[in-house]
């Protein structure tokens, strides 16, 4: 929410420019133009043919609209001050739910926290352990980016304070795709900064195929724990959910082609999960798929 908040803010505040920016390209302003129509006759097509919730259509609308006026925004430094302002807090709260969860809970007791969480479409928290929490919050995404943006733009201090509080964070949420990003970016900003001479290459190249052999060993064993599971929990939910959301919108040829609507739920409940009136999965584009029908989504993209 914190995410939504922000980007709300700032499409406000730069409503006029973004009109301006649109209005320089006679084609990307028709095709703009198109795209709002097409919104607003999809919710109405939600509300009227398929009784879908005024609120969650409301919600979507905005959602589909947002992320296109988001490319006509005019790049300005204060935007990363912004950003970075509620990414911080973010990672703010990930860490301090994490510490929370440790001193208050274990592996039998946590659970009514876990499903407040699924229920309310807010993420995910897990432990394989009960003295280690997997704190996953919708917008952690943004969390390596927020320390990708702190290491290249601030100096001194507090760059080193936000690299802490990002670092934290991200071990909190436990997501082994953040550290191979955050290893990719660091290696990245090496090859990037060091002074590249013939013997530099030598001795970094060997350094790096060192650095590589030596991690090799403990990362893919990480890499296969992790995926052993995953395998066991969340990949067969991905593939339930990805079934349970094509098998709705292809009820028929209509339906495939329209979907079924700005903010349709689903009213089934499977051996693994209820989603009556959920509209938080995994996996997020197949549900857009699912509200938008084949035709739409393509246009979207």
């Amino acid at each position: 929410k914190i995410m939504n908040i922000s980007l709300v803010l700032m499409i406000f505040i730069n409503i006029k420019s973004i009109y301006k920016n649109t209005c320089k390209f006679y084609i990307i302003n028709k095709l703009l133009f198109v795209y709002i129509l097409y919104i607003i006759l999809l919710s109405y097509v939600s509300f009227v043919f398929y009784d879908n919730q005024l609120s969650l259509i409301f919600r979507f609308g905005i959602i589909l609209l947002l992320i296109i006026l988001a490319y006509f925004l005019n790049g300005e430094k204060n935007y990363i001050s912004f950003f970075m302002f509620f990414i911080f807090l973010q990672a703010i709260f990930v860490i301090f739910l994490e510490i929370y969860l440790i001193a208050n809970f274990d592996l039998k007791t946590y659970m009514p926290i876990r499903h407040y969480f699924l229920d309310n479409g807010l993420g995910d928290i897990y432990t394989f352990t009960g003295t280690f929490w997997n704190i996953q919050p919708r917008g952690n995404a943004l969390l390596p980016f927020g320390l990708f943006v702190t290491v290249i733009y601030y100096k001194g201090f507090i760059k080193y304070f936000l690299s802490a509080v990002f670092l934290a964070a991200i071990i909190c949420a436990g997501n082994f795709a953040y550290i191979l990003g955050i290893s990719f970016f660091s290696l990245m900003l090496y090859i990037h900064y060091i002074k590249w001479t013939n013997k530099n290459i030598v001795i970094n190249g060997f350094l790096i195929l060192l650095l590589l052999f030596t991690v090799a060993v403990p990362i893919y064993n990480n890499f296969s724990k992790v995926v052993e599971k995953k395998a066991l929990t969340s990949n067969p939910m991905r593939i339930e959910q990805a079934g349970v959301l094509i098998d709705d919108v292809s009820e028929n040829i209509i339906t495939l082609l329209t979907g079924k609507g700005l903010g349709n739920t689903i009213n089934l409940k499977t051996s693994m999960r209820d989603y009556t009136n959920n509209i938080y999965y995994e996996l997020q584009i197949i549900y857009a798929l699912n509200q938008m029908g084949l035709f739409y989504f393509f246009f979207f993209l």
